[in-house]
């Protein structure tokens, strides 16, 4: 029987953040985990969220609804603008993106590769779709046992609002 993890929420550092010890704490009864003191969440906040000194910094609910509209995947749940709403439980606007490598070299691709922003299109800054894609692994590491191999995966980007 596997061990009882006496708290409901653990604190991780980016430095105990190893393979195989997500899946390890939640077989143990965590119910969470929350990562501190890991530069890449705020490099990634401040970028995508709070700065407003480039396009595609600008937070993307700000944006005009042309451009949300312009900006929405038909039929689509995995990525573009939308908004969702469950009356009487929660409601949210998304902009998701996935990202992978581009095999061979050393770029991070997304789909949709970028997004409306007034008359032009606009894409994620490289650096930060490298930090997102380095800490989505490093978590996705941490949550496989820590024998697995892995090979092939893509990751979502989730801004909400």
């Amino acid at each position: 029987m596997a061990k009882r993890h006496s708290e409901a929420i653990v604190e991780l550092t980016k430095e105990e953040l190893e393979p195989g010890i997500l899946g390890k704490l939640y077989q143990e009864g965590a119910k969470a985990v929350h990562l501190l003191n890991d530069d890449r969440v705020e490099q990634i906040w401040m970028e995508l969220v709070v700065a407003q000194n480039k396009d595609f910094g600008k937070p993307f609910w700000q944006h005009s609804i042309v451009d949300f509209a312009r900006n929405h995947a038909v039929k689509q749940m995995d990525v573009g603008d939308m908004w969702r709403f469950l009356p009487g439980n929660y409601g949210h606007i998304a902009r998701k993106t996935i990202l992978y490598p581009e095999p061979g070299s050393k770029t991070i691709k997304t789909i949709p590769e970028s997004f409306w922003s007034g008359d032009r299109l606009t894409a994620p800054p490289q650096d930060i779709l490298r930090i997102a894609w380095e800490l989505a692994t490093d978590v996705f590491k941490g949550a496989l046992p820590a024998h697995t191999s892995y090979n092939n995966h893509a990751v979502v980007l989730e801004l909400l609002k």
